[in-house]
């Protein structure tokens, strides 16, 4: 009997050279058997349950909206989920810089006792910072008692934890009682913990990082020696392009050691060869070293930077 795909409606059967995938909503919520797993993206939830081909999956015009999403912040993913609590830089920013939906963000409405009411309110995020809304459930956690709240004990975890709250109704109600809850606070202060250890841990390694830099630079500075140059261009989260700027140089001792130190990145607002040309020589004198002991240059085999007439 021939099978048809829940979004184009066209009827598909064995000889089709494209498989139909069952579409699942699993602890990650990715497609069954693999269909760009490795994104963590996830499908409107109208369509759980169906069967789907791949065209259709990747297209945006259809009937049905496919509604993807590539946050992987997203609370919801986590919930009965130990991941976040064995990565500590996952467990932090998820406390610290949470997925929030955008001001002109619609958040979907459910069906309660014969009227529509949405899944959650800007302002609920707003008043209450240990909130978070999952695109995923279609419904609000509290993000601390997700990720640390105790199991057992004579207090039930449930609404805000393992399951959403996704109604309108009463909802302040249960927003204030659980801010005012025994295990709530507990879960609330394990976070202030962690977020403090990982803030001193951090300070911790700034300050090493600093004084090792500092003592390799004043060795090169005091001592006036010659050194290379190796820089290569990148871009960060946000696609502001960059420059990472090291420089190497032989130690003047008894024992000889090649030494690098990592100046540290640079905007790089112009990307000619003149532009980055002159964005590290600024960088290099703003460090306390002088360009004229330059002996060598590192870079990716770029035309900008390794031309011989026009390169840096």
């Amino acid at each position: 009997m021939a099978t048809r795909c829940a979004v184009c409606s066209k009827t598909i059967n064995n000889n089709n050279k494209e498989r139909l995938r069952t579409v699942t909503f699993d602890t990650e919520a990715k497609i069954k058997f693999g269909y760009y797993s490795q994104h963590k993206e996830v499908l409107n939830g109208s369509l759980f349950g169906t069967k789907i081909h791949e065209t259709c999956y990747k297209s945006q015009n259809h009937g049905i909206t496919i509604d993807i999403l590539t946050h992987e912040d997203d609370i919801g993913l986590y919930v009965s989920n130990n991941t976040a609590k064995n990565d500590f830089p996952l467990l932090n920013r998820l406390l610290t810089k949470p997925w929030i939906p955008p001001p002109n963000y619609i958040f979907p409405k459910i069906e309660q006792n014969g009227k529509k009411r949405s899944v959650c309110q800007h302002s609920w995020l707003i008043k209450y910072s240990w909130l978070s809304y999952s695109k995923i459930h279609q419904g609000v956690y509290c993000r601390y008692c997700v990720l640390f709240s105790r199991q057992g004990g004579n207090q039930a975890l449930g609404q805000f934890i393992s399951k959403p709250l996704r109604s309108l109704k009463n909802a302040t109600e249960y927003l204030s009682n659980h801010d005012k809850c025994d295990y709530h606070k507990f879960s609330v202060s394990q976070a202030t913990e962690c977020i403090s250890r990982w803030q001193t841990q951090n300070e911790l390694i700034n300050i090493c990082a600093r004084l090792i830099k500092n003592k390799l630079l004043n060795e090169l500075i005091n001592t006036q020696q010659f050194y290379a140059v190796i820089a290569d261009e990148t871009s960060d989260l946000s696609g502001t392009e960059e420059l990472s700027i090291s420089i190497r140089f032989v130690s003047d001792g008894n024992d000889v050691l090649i030494k690098e130190i990592f100046l540290g990145f640079v905007a790089l607002p112009d990307t000619t060869a003149v532009g980055i040309a002159k964005v590290i020589t600024t960088f290099i004198q703003a460090s306390g070293l002088k360009t004229e002991n330059i002996r060598g240059q590192g870079y990716d085999g770029a035309n900008v930077v390794a031309g011989k007439l026009g390169g840096v």
